[in-house]
């Protein structure tokens, strides 16, 4: 849920002006460093390089993610992977974000599988009742256009908890009577 969260978090890269990709691939970079303890070096061109050289690997390669997924990948996976201590590379933050695409393709996959499935439904005693009055009330409504609807049993108890009728037996009697008095509805429909 974490990483399906993580992925509506922020636009992804493909959407992102370079601008925005550019800088937001520099402060990424000191969070991996942050996160990991891999060496950053303090040869300035290098690190120019590495943010550049990311940048357009993240372009190229990862821009159906966003920056909020990237440090959550090497929250969770970078820790693991050792740098030998050699200064912070490409291979070593494509090795966690690929890893990290993997997972986030089978999560995707539960998220679409889940979205396709029909929700239940739970219905309260009150909601079985309104369906039964709108069911009373279409099979009134055919019979007073000349057809022969289904009644069921459940009408009866329905009209008697709403007092139209005083036991089972008398269903069809107040139908009768009401086709008789000319009624529109049995239940006002507001």
């Amino acid at each position: 849920m974490i990483m399906i969260s993580k992925k509506y978090e922020a636009p992804q890269i493909k959407s992102m002006s370079d601008a925005e990709i550019l800088a937001n691939t520099a402060i990424c970079l000191k969070r991996i460093h942050i996160i990991t303890g891999w060496n950053l070096p303090d040869d300035n061109e290098y690190v120019k390089i590495l943010i550049d050289e990311l940048y357009l690997k993240l372009k190229e390669s990862f821009a159906m993610l966003n920056f909020p997924e990237i440090t959550a990948a090497f929250r969770k996976n970078g820790i693991g992977i050792k740098d030998w201590g050699k200064n912070m590379n490409l291979d070593l933050i494509c090795t966690v974000l690929a890893g990290y695409c993997d997972e986030r393709n089978h999560a995707s996959f539960a998220e679409e599988r889940a979205a396709s499935q029909p929700k239940q439904v739970i219905l309260t005693d009150e909601d079985l009742l309104n369906i039964s009055r709108r069911d009373i009330e279409i099979a009134y409504q055919q019979m007073r256009n000349g057809r022969v609807p289904v009644m069921l049993d459940s009408f009866a108890e329905t009209m008697i908890i709403d007092g139209f009728i005083d036991n089972k037996d008398e269903r069809d009697l107040f139908f009768t009577y009401c086709l008789g008095q000319g009624r529109e509805n049995i239940y006002v429909q507001e």
